[in-house]
């Protein structure tokens, strides 16, 4: 019989290299090498991942699977985990996740990442057990046909809870199965006591199908040893059972609910068309990060988006260096929450789309990418990823950047939040039919027009807005996903030179004249034609309106901000200050 070898945390990556050639006559027996590594190896600074990784997969070229446990905690450090190769399995319970939700979840991502799945359980009682049945169940009806399960918990303690209840799971076929009843909870029913007038109590509902079934044995005692019971096939009507069950308890209003991983706001279905509530999207890129009031701008903002990274012409984060330090992340992550603001991470841009390409093409790149994508927002408490390639030069590319897309959704909807994907466009007509021809708009929460940067006259007039609303309907994209550029800088109308809305204000005083969008030569949106873009997108019932670039206006706490009279336009006359509506509409979002 095979069975797991635990190390609980205790080697050293040469420990792993010694213990497997110490072991190797012995492989053939162990099921599975249980958490070799340190827990908190992702995150201390002498984790020594890479030694790990080569270790890691030294014991799998041998035969053994490699299962992290207490390293696995939620669906988060199952994606940290494999992103960084660290194992090939994680070991889940429902105590260590938060719940049945934390465990669905992390069980659905594992699968995604191509991990196998191992349910355990804590020192508890045969009720703990039966909760815990169910979820393998579950499990094996969502598809995770290389779920196994380690269900030794109630063999561990003192039981007592056989001598008052009956029914739940029951060892079957010489313990060679589960068995979950029909009946309601399972048959849980509660004994009667001796004396009572009746005699003990028996579930009238026949056991039903197995639904796990493989690695165990009985001892001359009839006790079940259930060392990493496997679950093979003929789960059906029990695995479709409970997972009935573990939805209905989900429902609010349904028992006690469990605890889920935290967000501050939720984001739509895959495919579902945006909510209503009106977004204020801002860029941000690196040579503003160090002079940001990060409290200031998120007061005005419901998304911020942190520009830019690149990608690798193998899947991987380059340029790492334009991110925020870490103090500056923890400062931006407190003042986004306390404003309900959502945070991205952009990868691409303007001379920064040179890995796309070539990534997009290939399935195998595609998935790394977002897995790598995954991994990095987990790590600094992002909400999601704007994909910013400019632009798809070929079908191929377009083809490729619509695969990527439904890759990184996949990914990404096995996060504990669920996270976002938005992705920027030039609204010239032609790139609104590709979107929709591809089927953008089912993977992302929202389509950012670029709606400025026109190369003849006004770069970015009210005409222009206007012509991206109507491309966007006429190529029958949902309003709702598209958000309106808006510019807060202006280029001159002969050189083509840009300056900032700060730098014009600066140099001709364009705050003080709110109606003027031309100055020393430079065409710029002033603040009247913000507020009527502004109110056309609303109008036009489109998910929001863009800007580029926070950092290019006025302080925001200036009675004459842009960003303060986008917002004022967005949620009302107090807009700037009415953080409570802006918080609704972000957790609507």
């Amino acid at each position: 019989m095979e069975r797991p070898l635990d190390a609980n945390a205790a080697w050293t990556p040469a420990d792993a290299f010694a213990a497997l050639d110490a072991l190797r006559a012995f492989l053939p027996r162990v099921a599975a090498l249980e958490q070799p590594f340190p827990v908190d190896v992702v995150d201390s600074p002498g984790g020594d991942v890479d030694a790990w990784a080569r270790a890691v997969a030294a014991w799998r070229d041998a035969g053994v699977l490699v299962v992290a446990d207490e390293s696995a905690r939620d669906a988060r450090d199952v994606v940290r985990l494999a992103s960084m190769r660290l194992c090939h399995g994680v070991n889940l319970k429902v105590e260590k996740a938060g719940g049945a939700r934390g465990v669905l979840c992390a069980s659905r991502v594992a699968s995604e990442l191509g991990l196998r799945t191992w349910l355990g359980i804590m020192v508890s009682t045969g009720l703990g057990c039966s909760a815990t049945a169910a979820l393998l169940a579950a499990t094996a009806a969502g598809g995770g046909d290389d779920a196994f399960s380690d269900l030794d918990g109630d063999l561990l303690a003192t039981e007592c809870s056989r001598a008052r209840f009956e029914g739940g799971v029951e060892w079957v076929g010489d313990g060679l199965g589960l068995a979950l009843s029909r009946g309601p909870g399972h048959g849980v029913v509660e004994r009667r006591r001796p004396g009572a007038g009746r005699t003990s109590v028996r579930s009238s509902h026949t056991p039903h199908t197995t639904a796990a079934r493989g690695r165990v044995a009985t001892s001359r005692r009839g006790r079940v040893d259930r060392g990493m019971a496997s679950r093979g096939g003929g789960a059906g009507a029990t695995a479709r059972l409970a997972l009935l069950l573990v939805v209905l308890l989900l429902l609010p209003g349904r028992g006690a609910p469990d605890t889920a991983p935290s967000s501050s706001f939720a984001s739509p279905s895959p495919g579902a068309p945006a909510s209503s509530p009106f977004a204020v999207v801002a860029y941000l890129p690196e040579w503003r990060f160090a002079s940001t009031d990060w409290d200031a701008v998120c007061v005005n903002v419901t998304h911020l988006i942190l520009f830019s990274l690149e990608v690798t012409d193998d899947g991987s984060l380059t340029s790492l260096d334009r991110f925020p330090s870490p103090e500056a992340m923890t400062t931006l992550r407190a003042a986004a929450a306390k404003r309900g603001v959502k945070l991205l991470l952009s990868l691409g841009g303007h001379g920064r789309t040179r890995g796309f390409p070539i990534v997009a093409v290939e399935k195998t790149k595609r998935r790394r990418l977002a897995r790598t994508l995954a991994s990095f927002c987990a790590t600094h408490g992002l909400h999601g990823v704007d994909y910013n390639w400019e632009y798809p030069a070929s079908p191929a590319e377009w083809n490729g950047m619509f695969a990527l897309l439904r890759t990184t959704r996949k990914v990404f909807d096995g996060s504990p939040q669920r996270l976002t994907i938005t992705m920027a466009y030039y609204p010239d007509g032609r790139q609104e039919r590709e979107l929709k021809r591809g089927g953008a708009e089912e993977h992302v929460e929202l389509l950012h027009a670029m709606s400025y940067d026109h190369p003849r006259g006004s770069h970015s007039s009210t005409a222009l807005a206007r012509a991206a609303i109507r491309n966007a309907e006429e190529a029958g994209l949902d309003a709702r996903k598209i958000t309106i550029g808006l510019p807060f800088y202006g280029r001159h109308v002969e050189t083509g030179e840009w300056k900032t809305y700060a730098e014009l204000d600066a140099a001709h005083g364009v705050s003080a004249e709110p109606s003027k969008d031309e100055a020393g030569g430079y065409a710029f949106n002033g603040a009247d034609t913000i507020r009527l873009k502004t109110s056309e997108a609303k109008a036009a019932g489109t998910g929001g309106v863009m800007i580029w670039e926070a950092g290019q206006d006025l302080h925001p706490s200036h009675a004459r901000s842009l960003l303060a009279v986008v917002a004022a336009e967005a949620w009302g006359d107090e807009g700037k200050n009415a953080v409570g509506e802006k918080k609704r509409a972000r957790e609507e979002l």
